[in-house]
This record gives C-alpha cells, structure tokens and sequence, in this order.
C-alpha cells in the first residue's frame, strides 16, 4: 500500500528512515557555496586587476623649453 499523505515525515516506529537533510542535499550545499566563493573570488581578482591598471602611471614631463631641442644643422 502507498504512503496516502507522501510529503509527511514517517511516523516513529514504521520502519522508515528519511532524513530532512541527506547526504544528497550536503553535496548540493557544498557545490553551491564553492561556486559562490569562486566566484567572490573571480570579482576580488578581477577589480583588483582593474585598479592596478587604472592607476595613473607618472609620465616624464615634456617640457617645451629650447634648452632639450639639437642645435639646427648647419647648411653648406
């Protein structure tokens, strides 16, 4: 005969074993969290890449001044 209400815990003594939270839902748990740390740490890495590239590097200043340009070449 089946079991008439299928979502009920069995009752003690029936000779039934179920478990709310079985090996099953462990492993589920488990992948999940370790996606989401991936994850976590895929963002880390990424916006710490991010800012290192963004910081602005101290070019050399070029100056206009005549003092840094060659003399003209003289002409023959």
């Amino acid at each position: 005969m089946s079991d008439p209400h299928p979502n009920h815990p069995p009752k003690p003594g029936s000779g039934q074993r179920h478990t709310r939270f079985d090996r099953r839902h462990l492993v589920l748990l488990l992948a999940a969290l370790a996606c989401i740390g991936g994850l976590v740490l895929f963002v880390a890495e990424m916006d710490l890449d991010l800012d290192s590239g963004l910081t602005p590097q101290n070019p050399t200043p070029q100056s206009s001044s005549p003092q840094n340009t060659p003399p003209p070449a003289k002409q023959p």
